[in-house]
């Protein structure tokens, strides 16, 4: 173990405020054989010169200064550049429990992937701890037979979190979709777990993740096609795993059912804010999506708003549906004065 070298691929992109303190729990780490690619992607603010400080202080941090491309495009320069035999992605207003490297790579012996849970933080104290239990998958059958609790906690959700082998990410030219703007980090989880093995999922959430009460950073809304894409593709994944590793889990079935719904409820914040014409086009195909229709009876939705628009597909209602969209931009908007 002593021997093992991680690569942890940092995105930036204006992130002053949080840099040091990223920067300051990486050093901070009690497992110490890492290199920190710091991937600045064209920010006005001070970031690259925190970054070159850091550098001068610390010959493990590596700035690398680009062109605004893109996060997607910042991690696949990591990527590139990366030189270790494991792979770690950390965001640059994230936090790092000084055990955080310690504890997967002690665990990553004999496995393709390493996955933990995840702390959400404010910067007011307030927590919320997403764990895991302890799962050692040593084939394709355990994966399967682990594939509803590994998602119920979501694990997969991220980049975050995980220890990636580097060797099956070049075998596989596994990257991130540049231009995607939807779940781009979900999609490179997604198609590395299509690929491995074996994995492990540890019982520990040193992953500081920061939430925001800003609306503006935390509930972004982009193109509904985006949205759909995402939606069909995160499906269609799922029931690959479902294949691949031979799941047989009614359970993780049903999860699949209920993921793809609420990816759909996600999606129309995008389709509200499309003109009336493009909208009600879209309710008609929405009528006859069968993906969408199907998922509906395993929606089980948990609020009003969600109700009325399970109601408002099954009744093929347009006016229902822009009933729909008046509760959200009215909601939408008392949030922006609350806060």
């Amino acid at each position: 173990i002593d021997e093992m070298k991680i690569s942890i691929i940092v995105p930036i992109y204006n992130k002053e405020k949080y840099l040091c303190e990223l920067l300051d729990s990486i050093i901070a780490q009690t497992f110490t054989e890492y290199e920190v690619l710091c991937i600045d992607d064209g920010s006005s603010d001070k970031s690259g010169l925190i970054l070159d400080d850091y550098a001068k202080k610390d010959a493990r941090i590596i700035p690398y200064h680009q062109e605004n491309r893109g996060v997607s495009s910042a991690r696949n320069t990591g990527l590139n550049l990366a030189k270790a035999d494991w792979i770690t992605f950390v965001d640059a207003d994230d936090v790092l429990d000084r055990l955080y490297l310690e504890t997967l790579s002690n665990n990553c012996t004999g496995f393709d992937l390493v996955l933990s849970g995840f702390t959400r933080f404010y910067d007011n104290g307030e927590k919320f701890v997403t764990k895991s239990s302890n799962i050692y998958c040593n084939n394709i059958e355990e994966i399967g037979s682990s594939l509803y609790e590994i998602e119920i906690n979501q694990l997969l959700n991220s980049q975050c979190c995980k220890l990636f082998r580097k060797s099956i990410i070049d075998r596989y030219n596994i990257r991130f979709v540049e231009g995607v703007s939807v779940n781009e980090d979900t999609f490179f989880s997604f198609e590395y777990f299509s690929k491995i093995e074996s994995a492990v999922c540890l019982d520990y959430s040193g992953y500081y993740y920061r939430l925001f009460n800003d609306i503006t950073l935390s509930k972004q809304v982009h193109p509904y096609k985006h949205y759909y894409n995402a939606m069909y593709k995160l499906y269609n994944c799922r029931i690959d795993f479902i294949e691949r590793f031979m799941c047989c889990d009614y359970r993780y079935f049903d999860f699949v059912k209920k993921s793809n719904f609420y990816n759909f409820i996600w999606a129309i914040r995008g389709l509200f804010c499309l003109k009336i014409n493009e909208r009600l086009n879209e309710y008609k195909n929405i009528y006859k999506d069968s993906l969408i229709i199907n998922s509906l009876s395993y929606s089980n939705p948990k609020n009003i708003w969600h109700k009325i628009i399970v109601a408002s597909i099954q009744l093929k209602s347009s006016l229902m549906m822009e009933f729909c969209r008046i509760v959200y931009k009215t909601g939408k908007m008392i949030r922006k004065i609350c806060h």
